[in-house]
């Protein structure tokens, strides 16, 4: 048995899982005296951070299951599952306990252009008239390191203000630290910095017309 499978159908990994959910979930936030299920500054839980279970079966009966868990501890907040759903054919938005469906967007390990990748936008967009449920652009990016990196981000950005695109998220949004310099991401180079540069305008524009939806 694999790893990935171990996680998602050993019972002692599962019961794990839940007790931390549990923790979480009913943690009180010392500053403000609300417990997590009570805070309405809280938009929505995600199950897992791409939980990318094989088959794709198991993947969608530990969703359910755990989404449903979640949903037992909290009344308040909608749930998503977190996951990357690269393929439609698998999408996990058509599961009843999941409010809202997510994907993660990278070109890059895509193995597609950004135009290949602006063309996926609409199809997920779509999916939510389909299923009648919002669908988010959970994460994305495109590397500094590309010349095209803004005009990218403006051509994207602007096939999500398509109404029926719920909104988006990108990865990742980094702040000045103790320092203060920018923490350095020599690796994927998807970090965005509030610089002022074009594509800090762009992100910021951006959000900004969202907010008149």
């Amino acid at each position: 048995m694999n790893d990935d499978h171990f996680f998602f159908s050993d019972p002692r990994t599962i019961w794990d899982y839940q007790h931390w959910v549990e923790y979480v979930v009913n943690r009180m936030n010392p500053r403000t005296g609300l417990r997590y299920r009570d805070d309405p500054t809280i938009m929505a839980w995600d199950v897992a951070n791409e939980a990318n279970a094989k088959p794709d079966e198991l993947r969608l009966a530990w969703t359910r299951g755990m989404a449903a868990y979640i949903k037992q501890l909290d009344h308040n907040h909608l749930v998503a599952s977190g996951n990357a759903n690269i393929h439609l054919q698998q999408f996990d938005i058509s599961l009843p306990e999941i409010d809202f469906g997510t994907w993660h967007g990278y070109p890059k390990f895509l193995e597609i252009g950004v135009d290949q990748f602006d063309s996926l936008i609409p199809q997920y967009c779509d999916a939510a008239a389909t299923y009648q449920k919002p669908v988010l652009l959970e994460e994305f990016g495109w590397a500094r390191s590309n010349p095209n990196q803004a005009a990218a981000y403006a051509k994207w950005l602007h096939t999500l203000t398509e109404p029926v695109c719920a909104g988006w998220l990108v990865w990742r949004l980094v702040s000045r630290q103790a320092d203060g310099r920018y923490p350095i991401d020599d690796y994927d180079q998807f970090d965005v910095r509030k610089d002022q540069t074009a594509l800090w305008n762009i992100i910021h524009e951006a959000a900004l017309r969202g907010r008149e939806y």
